[in-house]
């Protein structure tokens, strides 16, 4: 049975809490929130009892803050002199406890991808370790940072000036949570760098004379991930004046998924015109020492996003545009083929925190023994895939950002689509699938009503996530309260009839408000069939037991509405509900209906 999971409500739990905990690996522990403030030596990469002498005057601080439900930091590069005295403030608003180390660069392991796999192999050594490992390559660490914690980090540059990979050793946040310290003049490219961010759906460079931007600023660098953060549907125009230190044909690569156009000193210098994949453009221009204008332009109208801008010249240093610099390593392309994660051991789950492509940002795959797999959300708080084979491709997520992972096994069904529980005042109430805020923005002057309406997520009042525990076989129970009563949400693989189920036990630990229905399946035919379950379709069924279901045809609101449309998504649908009063377990068992051709 699911353990009680306690709420993040008080100090006095929080340490004995497992969190929200995002894995790539077999052997998870208890991951308990550490929430003390560590000082850390450059040289020797260890725990002082206290800052440094010089703590008070150092010679750079610096601030990085790790981006709410988004895995990433938002900062990708640093700048500091050799030798320099550096304070690095870390702030983690995020749900998630996270680390910061910084590593020494091997040509062999530019990305510090080989430095991660190491820190997965600590296995159930990892959270007493921070999931770092006593290597020569880290120069400094931070240990885990817990949610809503921040953290200061001291310690001095190298002597050797080059580039310093830091990352996320947290298993699979690594994969995102990633940037560069650059060792070397701390004096910033640019000298009066702004940015427009602007919506719409692009196809080319648009004439940005007839947009209006939503969001204006400064920068000190080109980044493209910072600034929209995996939005669809956006152009950005970035103009600035950088410094040439040393006059020369130097060579551009500009590299971009999807289009961007590089103006310098008022000549295009490339372009890519948008095929929707990453391409590389080169171009040499003369340059003199001095002050350059540059003009970029970028739009991205859907899937991954990308932009690099390198320049070098030989004999001189090279001129560093964007934190992706794959426009000139060419590292993007080994990563072209897919690599589908197949970790699996006879009796244990694997749990990835993942972004799978064109479902909620807040996904939670599972991959279970015998081949069955979930995609819980975080967002709706209920299960929103299954599906029976491989488990996910995740290539992708190594190329900047990433472009999101994807299934890669097969008979994926959908059985729900929405918020997990709900008060219906009357059986005719619509469901409502996602928790849905709106805003409008000045896309052509003119009248309010006439501004283009955003739909965004938002997190839902009635739902505060928890987390979720393993058990021995790691397999997670995923945690949640609604309307201040706990809820926990437990699967487990098993076989009908020597075909792939799944079985799923919901614990409602309190009395619910009158009313209250658990939706168990969405979109379904739901006929009875003779076993007592409900058909899905062609490929799955449903059996509810501890409770009496009902069918009912309905008008969902607000079905998972795509960015900038202007009304929310509405459809008719059947629904499988089950009423629901509280302090009671509910099982269902959902199940494929023929067997699998599964690979092996």
């Amino acid at each position: 049975m699911p353990r009680n999971c306690q709420s993040r409500g008080s100090e006095s739990t929080k340490s004995s809490r497992n969190f929200f905990v995002i894995s790539q690996i077999m052997k998870i522990h208890v991951i308990t929130l550490i929430s003390c403030v560590t000082f850390i030596s450059f040289t020797a990469a260890r725990s002082e009892t206290g800052p440094p002498a010089w703590s008070a005057k150092p010679d750079r601080e610096i601030t990085i803050s790790m981006v709410p439900a988004k895995m990433a930091y938002d900062t990708t590069l640093l700048r500091v002199r050799p030798g320099a005295k550096v304070k690095l403030n870390l702030k983690n608003p995020d749900d998630l406890e996270h680390n910061l180390v910084l590593i020494k660069n091997d040509p062999e392991d530019p990305q510090g991808e080989r430095f991660a796999a190491q820190c997965i192999e600590l296995g159930a050594k990892g959270p007493k370790l921070a999931w770092t490992p006593d290597s020569p390559r880290v120069l400094a660490k931070s240990g885990m940072v817990g949610p809503k914690k921040e953290h200061k980090m001291f310690f001095k540059a190298p002597s050797e000036p080059g580039d310093y990979p830091y990352l996320c050793t947290f298993p699979g946040h690594s994969k995102l949570m990633r940037g560069i310290l650059k060792v070397g003049s701390s004096d910033p490219i640019f000298s009066n760098l702004s940015y427009k961010v602007y919506a719409g759906e692009f196809r080319k460079i648009p004439d940005f004379r007839q947009l209006t931007p939503i969001k204006t600023g400064n920068a000190e660098w080109i980044d493209v991930r910072t600034l929209i953060g995996g939005e669809d549907g956006r152009a950005i125009l970035w103009e600035g004046t950088f410094e040439v230190r040393t006059g020369g044909e130097w060579q551009f690569y500009l590299g971009s998924d999807d289009g961007a156009e590089l103006i310098i000193d008022g000549k295009g210098v490339a372009r890519n015109g948008g095929n929707y994949f990453f391409q590389v453009r080169k171009a040499k221009v003369r340059l003199e020492p001095g002050i350059h204008t540059m003009r970029l332009a970028y739009f991205e109208g859907g899937g991954p996003e990308a932009l690099s801008l390198v320049a070098d010249l030989k004999g001189a240093e090279d001129m560093i545009f964007t934190p992706d610099i794959t426009a000139k390593t060419g590292a993007r392309r080994a990563w072209a083929g897919p690599k589908i994660v197949k970790l699996r051991k006879p009796d244990e789950a694997l749990v990835f925190r993942t972004f799978l492509r064109g479902r909620s940002s807040r996904s939670i795959a599972v991959a279970y023994p015998g081949k069955v797999n979930i995609n819980w959300s975080a967002d709706s708080m209920n299960l929103d895939q299954l599906w029976r084979g491989d488990f996910v491709n995740a290539a992708s997520n190594w190329n900047t950002r990433g472009g999101g992972s994807h299934i890669a096994g097969k008979d994926t069904v959908s059985p729900t689509g929405g918020m997990v529980l709900q008060v219906l005042e009357s059986i005719d109430d619509p469901w409502i699938d996602y928790s849905v805020g709106s805003s409008r923005y000045e896309k052509d002057r003119g009248p309010e009503e006439s501004k283009e309406l955003i739909n965004y997520g938002i997190p839902h009042p009635d739902y505060e996530f928890k987390g979720y525990e393993l058990d021995a076989n790691r397999f997670p129970t995923f945690c949640y309260t609604f309307k201040g009563v706990e809820v926990e949400d437990h699967y487990c693989p098993t076989t009908l009839d020597g075909i792939e189920a799944l079985k799923r036990t919901l614990v409602i630990r309190g009395n619910l408000p009158p009313n209250t229905h658990f939706l168990a399946g969405v979109k379904g035919d739901f006929s009875k069939l003779p076993d007592g379950s409900y058909k899905i379709n062609e490929l799955m069924a449903v059996r509810i037991e501890g409770a009496t279901p009902l069918i009912r045809s309905s008008e969902a609101r607000m079905v998972k509405p795509p960015a900038r449309k202007t009304e929310p998504v509405k459809e008719t649908r059947k629904e499988l509900l089950v009423p629901v009063k509280g302090d009671q377990t509910i099982i269902v068992t959902y199940r494929w209906m023929t067997a699998g051709q599964l690979d092996q």
